[in-house]
């Protein structure tokens, strides 16, 4: 159970934008965000919690900074306390673009431990 490093299932565009807009990535892809949340998420935080989902929410600024970053949908207070401490150490991400400028975009980032 614990050996087990969380992992993502999907980003979701929930920030209006229009069909001819790039969505934001992580550097390297989603491969490299999973990667970089499995090698720093501490799952010995909350010994008690052993699997389930954390949704987050947060916004990825036009120069790529991660924002307003609140959990959805938790687990327990130290193990979202940690999700959100992994998206505040995360670097900045290449940020989405309309008609080639970049935008402001919200992303639900559902994470699962366990």
């Amino acid at each position: 159970m614990f050996g087990q490093q969380p992992s993502i299932d999907s980003i979701i565009n929930v920030g209006g934008c229009a069909m001819d807009a790039e969505m934001p990535q992580f550097i390297g892809g989603n491969d490299s965000l999973k990667k970089f949340i499995s090698r720093n998420f501490n799952l010995s935080v909350d010994k008690s919690c052993t699997e389930g989902k954390i949704f987050l929410k947060f916004a990825i600024e036009e120069d790529g900074s991660l924002k307003n970053i609140k959990v959805t949908r938790g687990l327990s207070y130290e193990m979202d306390k940690e999700a959100i401490r992994i998206l505040q150490t995360m670097p900045n991400w290449k940020p989405a673009t309309h008609n080639g400028k970049p935008v402001r975009m919200i992303i639900h980032l559902p994470l699962k431990v366990g």
